[in-house]
């Protein structure tokens, strides 16, 4: 083509190497991201086990002995003492704090772990570290095992879940 100078051999070799560069920069950078989110996942599990073992509420009410097999029954009371009452304090610790806990989680689950991108795999796992957390607590005694905090958990990661996914495929769409 007249007006585009050939590259020749040595031009096509340094155009190959400039475009292998930039794609261990890409691998690099992927890396490091998802290097990134996993280190901020742990620290998040960190965090929440703390606030759930070893956190001063859970000292004061260690000892004790209870629990809700009934679903909905501690969410409907909650709801009935902050009408009531107007016990805001009551609402956001227990509804909106177990549902915020587990937020992070379905948040995050599907940037670390392909397979933590589909809807039920995030909802599974988040339930079956919900339980184990809830039956933990009731086996050390710091906490009762209450099948709505396994509820509202679950609604926090599938709540995350919903989120990550808007965000992805809008990130996605416009890029």
């Amino acid at each position: 083509m007249p007006g585009i100078p050939e590259l020749g051999r040595a031009g096509s070799f340094e155009m190959e190497k400039l475009l292998r560069e930039e794609t261990d920069i890409m691998k690099t950078m992927q890396f490091l991201y998802k290097l990134f989110v996993i280190s901020i996942f742990w620290l998040y599990i960190i965090i929440l086990m703390y606030l759930l073992f070893f956190s001063a509420y859970r000292q004061r009410v260690q000892g004790e002995f209870d629990y809700n097999l009934v679903p909905f029954v501690s969410i409907f009371r909650d709801m009935r003492q902050m009408n009531a009452h107007l016990e805001i304090q009551t609402f956001t610790n227990n509804l909106v704090g177990n549902i915020l806990a587990f937020f992070p989680f379905g948040l995050l689950l599907p940037l670390i772990w392909k397979r933590g991108k589909t809807f039920w795999r995030t909802g599974l796992l988040a339930f079956g570290l919900s339980l184990t957390i809830e039956t933990l607590q009731i086996y050390f005694r710091v906490g009762a095992f209450d099948v709505d905090d396994i509820i509202l958990n679950t609604a926090g990661a599938v709540s995350g879940w919903m989120i990550i996914r808007v965000i992805l495929y809008i990130r996605k769409k416009f890029t």
